[in-house]
């Protein structure tokens, strides 16, 4: 979902928004699970983690679409939520295809 009224803002909180709940479904676990300042501080001076530290079977390509969309900085996230569906979709059809 796009918040539009929000401009580029509500774009970005929403990409990370869907990082979060794709790191989630992939992982049954949170990207960020400290709560209070000492989350906001991790958050800011660390990388998000690789879904494939919980589920070693993912592949190299999810995490780099994931960490993406949860970059620290709006710059380094995707620019849409539609872009990070593609992004996933294109690195589970690459996984899919070497699998084979």
């Amino acid at each position: 979902m796009e918040y539009r009224s929000l401009g580029r803002t509500g774009t970005m909180v929403s990409t990370v928004c869907l990082g979060c709940m794709t790191f989630e479904m992939l992982t049954g676990q949170l990207p960020f699970p400290d709560t209070g300042l000492k989350g906001i501080v991790r958050r800011v001076r660390e990388p998000p983690p690789a879904p494939s530290i919980h589920c070693p079977d993912l592949p190299r390509a999810v995490d780099d679409v994931v960490a993406r969309a949860l970059a620290p900085g709006v710059d380094d996230r995707f620019q849409s939520t539609t872009a990070l569906a593609e992004a996933l979709g294109t690195a589970a059809s690459l996984t899919l295809s070497t699998d084979s």
